[in-house]
């Protein structure tokens, strides 16, 4: 009998365990996504626009780069990858996509932010749950 009661005690905690770990790794992309915009603020400053691929900004590849749970440049083992869209001199939209373990956060998706700061997320909670 208590087999079956801590059997089932785990089945009720264990989605709130997994949301509460996918959105503890959100703070990853966040925070990688505002230092990008603060990069790219950076670089304009100095060359009157912004950069159009991410080695311009310090990272190992142009085009996307693999972040994981500490906020570091990975090969393998991302939770996200963050990439740059080329949206011409005067703009640019930096998004940080869910791979790996964290491609399950089906709720907030890939996170992105643009050079007005506007804040996003392609999943179903939005910018408000997921920002």
């Amino acid at each position: 009998m208590v087999m079956l009661l801590l059997g089932l005690l785990l089945l009720l905690v264990m989605p709130v365990y997994a949301e509460q770990v996918r959105k503890a790794r959100r703070v990853v992309a966040r925070a990688e996504l505002m230092q990008l915009a603060a990069l790219q603020e950076h670089f304009f400053i100095n060359h009157r626009h912004y950069a159009r691929d991410l080695t311009a900004l310090g990272y190992s590849s142009p085009n996307v780069v693999g972040i994981d749970a500490q906020g570091r440049e990975v090969a393998t083992g991302a939770l996200y990858e963050v990439s740059l869209q080329d949206a011409g001199d005067y703009r640019f939209l930096a998004l940080a996509r869910p791979v790996g373990v964290q491609a399950e956060d089906e709720r907030c998706g890939t996170l992105g932010i643009d050079s007005d700061g506007v804040r996003t997320a392609s999943g179903p909670g939005g910018s408000q749950d997921c920002w």
